[in-house]
């Protein structure tokens, strides 16, 4: 039997988003973004996709180990609105609730997803 006892509620989790980038703001450090009936969050960037309007996701552009890969990310969505790519992120969302605005640890871009493109043979999903 296991004297540990249950490990500690989680406070955050990891999930993931994709879509089309449809609003992205940066702005000075400390800035941050929501309050109200959403969480206020110390964000530099903040994306919105097209799959969750009602989602923040942002990442601070800090003078520390990380600012190169985040000046990456931001490159990345400017690339995706320009070009109409799809994105994909990572994020951490607080199980407490308002949990609306949350930080992103990964973003990738991809063309649409097979279900929006071609299916097998060339023929459009939506005819085949």
């Amino acid at each position: 039997k296991c004297k540990a006892g249950n490990p500690p509620e989680a406070t955050s989790r990891l999930l993931e988003a994709a879509g089309y980038v449809i609003f992205l703001r940066v702005n000075e450090p400390g800035g941050g973004f929501g309050g109200g009936s959403t969480n206020w969050f110390d964000a530099d960037v903040i994306f919105k996709l097209d799959s969750r309007p009602d989602k923040g996701f942002g990442f601070q552009l800090r003078d520390d180990p990380t600012q190169p890969v985040r000046h990456g990310m931001l490159a990345l969505l400017q690339d995706a609105i320009v070009n109409k790519l799809y994105v994909l992120t990572d994020y951490i969302e607080p199980v407490a609730t308002p949990n609306n605005n949350c930080f992103v640890i990964r973003v990738a871009l991809t063309q649409a997803p097979p279900s929006l493109t071609m299916g097998l043979g060339g023929v459009p999903e939506a005819l085949g």
